[in-house]
């Protein structure tokens, strides 16, 4: 994302010590938009803390021509994250805003001055600083004014670091009054945010009224607070029908809400999940000649112009002839034009098969050597170790990939479910008092490579129906669908296939990292995983198997050390060696190959930890959930689990 550009300083005088350049703040990458930063994310800032704002005030940057996600995506058109380099001369414009908007949140915030009249005082021991619903102190001013000698401001308050939220996704201010007790009739001004110098932590904070001098620790401020949400959604804007300004309102949108408040540090990471969708680019899609045309598709499109009637067919030859794709033939554009059409025309996929179809397109190209190679797409056959020949069918060296993500919404407290769509999607505002489905979703694009490794389905197959793997992985899943109170139904979607899959990829990706040269934070998993055997011509193929590939934005992604790993059998074979050893053994067994630990902290997760599995959530595609080293590895002293590797 770009910079705000700033006027160049004057050169220091010479001999002068030259002035230290002022550090750069508030710049994100594309990719932390689309997974740590979306609307309804909080951003902390040096001066302060701020919520990104919904789609409606945000400027688009340039179309992402991937036609194969918006079909599925049922014609949402996908847009790049925009610049704060606004365009030449926009800068007089009043009231333009560029990028991304961000409101001021949360709402509440300290004075940070002491005395009269604010009445913050401090006491051996204790300091007392009044809460203000406002980003300027109502009662003193000792901000300097700009070119103005001896006058002052309103002093600007510092946020204070609570929040509150609900699992339904709704973010609110923090009840301070509420949380004290207080039952006085006024407003919040006469509450105070007392630290107690004696004490660490949050045990050594206090909200107390100065009128009835109720008080209460904020040691049990986080977790439930027992109080019913309000449903607001500051995120939300009201958009002006005269002018398009957009103006924000405290609380934004409202709705109605039957759970409960939760208390959260504004800095805390449950505070915003993002669901992503996302899609490698395979053929047909990296086609060079639908690359070309699928932009002017689009204008004919806007003027309902249907390639596939011949009533159009000598008006769009004449418009490809004026639009000299070259080296491309006219015969050639009017067919890409009509596959297009065809293809549009097809009903879409079910929101609930919308990343299996994803997957398994990808899972058929990706094993497919024959197809045809382009710059963003290209595949080369690896070598399969003959120690793990046994169980591995295939290596597949994915020389140039080229990875599209896109942001559909977002969770709050817990992370998206495994599997299942996101019920809260991009709120988009267009008129004040209702909501309307998105127009369009912000994406990035990422190239790097990877390695496709296809496990044996015989192995696979002969593996699973064993009676003790399927009751060790159906404890799992029932433990993770009973801690997020999700249906029943979601267990036919996962099954000890996926765990064992989903471990291994963890373990093959943790290993890559130390032996490939790429960081761990620069690597990404995408499991392929159906357990169902194909009856008909058109049903999905059986897959087990699973991508550890790059996907950065900078020079990270092309450095070719994967693909490196993947030539060699010997080296490959040294990788798969030290996932067996890290499935094996872990430096915090025996408490890891135990569960009763991870039903406290990590439901949904068998034998797994931060010493042996877990690896950053940018890499993990199910937020490391639904992992166990045990089904690779048979656990000492277990004589029925046998694991995948033994």
């Amino acid at each position: 994302m770009a910079r705000m550009r700033r006027s160049a300083p004057a050169p220091p005088a010479p001999g002068a010590p030259r002035p230290r350049r002022a550090p750069r703040v508030g710049q994100l990458r594309p990719s932390q938009v689309i997974t740590t930063y979306g609307p309804g994310s909080m951003v902390d800032l040096p001066d302060g803390a701020v919520m990104v704002a919904c789609l409606d005030t945000w400027t688009r940057g340039e179309r992402i021509w991937d036609l194969n996600l918006e079909n599925k995506l049922s014609g949402v058109a996908i847009y790049k994250l925009p610049t704060f380099n606004p365009p030449p001369g926009a800068q007089a414009v009043s009231g333009t805003t560029f990028g991304i908007s961000v409101i001021r949140f949360p709402f509440f915030g300290f004075c940070p001055t002491t005395g009269a009249p604010c009445h913050n005082r401090t006491v051996p021991g204790r300091t007392y600083q009044r809460l203000i619903r406002d980003y300027r102190c109502r009662f003193c001013s000792t901000t300097p004014r700009p070119g103005v000698p001896n006058a002052f401001d309103p002093t600007e308050t510092i946020p204070v670091r609570f929040v509150a939220v609900c699992e339904n996704g709704h973010i609110t201010d923090f009840p301070w009054k509420a949380y004290a007790g207080c039952t006085c009739d006024f407003g919040d001004e006469e509450l105070f945010l007392v630290t107690d110098d004696s004490r660490s932590g949050l045990s050594g904070l206090a909200v107390e009224c100065a009128r009835c001098t109720n008080t209460r620790s904020l040691a049990g401020g986080l977790g439930n607070l027992r109080f019913p949400c309000p449903g607001h959604r500051p995120w939300l804007t009201r958009i002006d029908p005269a002018n398009g300004a957009w103006t924000h309102y405290r609380g934004g949108e409202v709705e109605p809400c039957a759970s409960v408040l939760r208390g959260q540090l504004r800095s805390s990471t449950s505070l915003y999940f993002s669901n992503c969708l996302s899609a490698l680019s395979v053929p047909p899609w990296v086609n060079p000649i639908r690359n070309a045309v699928v932009p002017y598709w689009y204008r004919l499109r806007e003027v309902a112009m249907d390639p596939l009637l011949p009533a159009f067919e000598p008006a769009i030859r004449m418009l490809i002839r004026s639009w000299n794709l070259q080296p491309f033939g006219e015969d050639e554009v009017l067919q890409t034009l009509r596959d297009l059409q065809t293809e549009h025309q097809a009903p879409p996929p079910g929101r609930d098969d919308l990343d299996f179809r994803i997957r398994w397109e990808e899972f058929v190209k990706l094993r497919d050597l024959t197809q045809p190679q382009s710059q963003d797409f290209q595949t080369a056959p690896g070598q399969v170790p003959a120690a793990f020949s046994s169980v591995i069918d295939t290596v597949i060296l994915a020389e140039r990939l080229k990875e599209v993500r896109v942001l559909l919404g977002f969770t709050r407290v817990n992370p998206p479910p495994a599997g299942i769509p996101c019920d809260i999607a991009l709120p988009v505002q267009n008129q004040p008092g209702g909501l309307q489905p998105a127009r369009w979703v912000p994406g990035s694009e990422t190239r790097g490579e990877g390695l496709l490794v296809v496990l044996r389905l015989d192995a696979v197959r002969a593996w699973e129906s064993r009676a003790a793997i399927t009751q060790r992985a159906n404890a799992i899943i029932t433990e993770y669908t009973a801690s997020r109170g999700l249906p029943a139904a979601l267990q036919g979607r996962l099954t000890a296939r996926f765990i064992m899959l989903h471990t291994l990829a963890h373990l093959f990706l943790r290993q890559l990292s130390l032996d490939c040269g790429y960081s761990s934070t620069a690597l990404r998993e995408r499991i392929y995983c159906n357990p169902m055997v194909p009856t008909q011509p058109d049903d999905p193929p059986e897959m087990a198997a699973f991508l550890v590939y790059t996907a950065a934005n900078d020079s990270d992604g092309s450095l070719g050390g994967l693909i490196m790993q993947g030539r060699d059998p010997s080296r490959i074979e040294t990788v798969l060696r030290g996932v067996v050893e890290q499935a094996r053994l872990c430096s915090a067994d025996s408490l890891c190959s135990g569960r009763s630990r991870h039903r406290r902290t990590l439901p949904g997760n068998g034998a797994s930890c931060h010493a042996c599995t877990l690896v950053s959530e940018t890499s993990c595609e199910f937020f490391n959930r639904l992992l166990d080293r045990n089904l690779l590895i048979t656990p000492p002293g277990s004589s029925s689990v046998t694991g995948f590797l033994d």
